[in-house]
């Protein structure tokens, strides 16, 4: 089983992905400044024990753009090397907190 968590405040989201039982995060992030200029991403995929960080700069307009940002990064072949697996997983399953605010992703939305 897989958890993503998400915690979203009033300029920033962050979020991780861990597999349970073992509680291994398997990737994180922080979207923040979001509605002000010089917003970014950071995403970290942990792979044993390398890391990998993802930068993205731009402007990101409100949560919802922020959130559609993340799931690009969490779905993105070469950034999220096995992690899109288990995403499309919960996705599959039918678990998708988010599926309002990514329905704009018709990839995540096909069954």
């Amino acid at each position: 089983m897989y958890i993503f968590v998400i915690n979203s405040g009033s300029s920033s989201i962050k979020y991780q992905l861990f597999k349970m039982p073992s509680e291994k995060p398997l990737c994180s992030g922080l979207a923040e400044r979001i509605g002000l200029d010089h917003s970014i991403i950071t995403h970290k995929v942990y792979k044993g024990d390398a890391t990998t960080i993802t930068k993205q700069e731009g402007f990101i307009p409100d949560h919802e753009a922020g959130l559609y940002a993340v799931a690009k990064l969490l779905t993105d072949p070469e950034v999220a090397s096995s992690t899109i697996l288990m995403i499309l997983k919960l996705w599959a399953t039918g678990w998708y907190m988010v599926a309002k605010v990514l329905r704009p992703l018709p990839l995540l939305m096909r069954r």
